[in-house]
């Protein structure tokens, strides 16, 4: 017990307590103010689902013409027709429709390349049944370039922007082009879909059949709709 009786050593024990204490106090607080700022995110009396998921950005290196086409199963999936208020889901981060994501992105595709066209949009993180999502991958072709270029949406920021080296086709759009939630709408009024979930969707052109799609990912399945 000498240690004790040096006054030195007390005080520096002391210190390190403090410390301690401190840094418990801090992470405490920043919880405490961290879900403080949830809830006041989320809708008054929401008794559903709060997906606040983190974005990945992808690290893509090569693209191909029938990418759009694979929709593949999202982390969170949100039933498409809840049947009661539990079964309601809420994205904190979905500030977007795929329409929505595209306008933002088409801006810096632009200025990357005039003669660029879209090859195809996915949701990049949480869908929603409002067709917002958390995050967006939008890819861009060039002839002129001969590279596509892909743009990472979070929430309503691009958080990535960057060249690949893979040369794909771009096409125009649809005229009567509708947006995510729409085509999510049609499978929430459809009765056999009365049990499914959705948890991503796409936006491709298929070289096939000649016309734009959406392709929803509902359950273990993928629903295909056409945009003419």
């Amino acid at each position: 017990m000498n240690y004790f009786k040096d006054k030195k050593n007390i005080a520096i024990l002391t210190l390190i307590i403090l410390i301690i204490l401190v840094t418990i106090f801090v992470i405490i607080s920043f919880k405490k103010n961290t879900k403080s700022e949830v809830n006041n995110l989320v809708p008054k009396n929401f008794k559903g689902q709060v997906i606040d998921d983190n974005i990945h950005i992808p690290n893509t290196t090569v693209i191909s013409n029938t990418d759009g086409e694979v929709v593949p199963r999202g982390e969170y999936s949100v039933k498409l027709q809840p049947q009661s208020e539990t079964e309601q889901a809420y994205v904190l981060k979905a500030k977007l429709t795929l329409k929505e994501a595209y306008g933002l992105a088409d801006i810096a595709a632009i200025k990357w390349a005039g003669d660029s066209k879209l090859v195809f949009i996915k949701s990049n993180g949480a869908l929603g049944l409002d067709g917002r999502s958390s995050s967006w991958q939008i890819v861009f072709s060039s002839d002129q370039n001969k590279r596509a270029y892909e743009v990472i949406i979070s929430a309503d920021q691009i958080v990535s922007a960057k060249e690949v080296d893979s040369l794909i086709d771009g096409f125009d759009l649809p005229a009567n082009w509708y947006d995510s939630y729409e085509a999510i709408a049609s499978l929430r009024i459809d009765p056999q879909f009365a049990g499914d979930t959705i948890s991503a969707i796409s936006f491709y052109y298929s070289g096939a059949e000649k016309s734009w799609a959406y392709g929803i990912a509902s359950g273990d399945k993928t629903t295909a709709m056409w945009v003419k």
